[in-house]
């Protein structure tokens, strides 16, 4: 996970993934959330949020404080939120592709992840900000193509 905003960058990895990741899918990870860094997503998304808070503040305001309205905007807004937060999954695996010599890290990575996790539900994937797994492995095989 990449965390931090221009000059306080920190990446976290977990024990799990540093003793069960081989080299090449510990490169994608490494490199997966670097693109986060790099494409300035964490100051993005706190944009976002804040952007969505103050129009929240504004449609609550509107509607002489009814709570009905906060509870729509809070939940149309996770879903914009979700929706941004996918498309920057897809930038940071695009960055990782982009600089990784063979996908096949990437494609190792992601099942280990999927194993783990043991989540691809329709809803899980609606819900979640993450590429869905299949997905990963689809980009991470037609790079293999392109490039090779």
């Amino acid at each position: 996970m990449m965390s931090g905003y221009p000059e306080f960058k920190t990446m976290f990895l977990s024990r799990a993934v540093v003793g069960k990741f081989n080299d090449d899918e510990l490169r994608y990870v490494v490199l997966h959330e670097a693109g986060h860094s790099v494409l300035y997503h964490s100051f993005k998304k706190t944009v976002w949020y804040l952007l969505l808070a103050i129009m929240a503040s504004g449609i609550v305001y509107l509607f002489n404080e009814a709570w009905w309205a906060a509870v729509i905007v809070g939940m149309v807004g996770g879903l914009v939120l979700i929706q941004i937060g996918r498309r920057y999954e897809y930038e940071a695996d695009r960055y990782a592709l982009k600089k990784l010599d063979d996908p096949q890290g990437m494609i190792g990575a992601t099942r280990k992840f999927q194993a783990y996790y043991n989540k691809s539900s329709r809803i899980f994937n609606f819900l979640s900000s993450g590429v869905p797994y299949e997905e990963r492995i689809k980009m991470a095989e037609q790079s293999r193509k392109v490039g090779g």
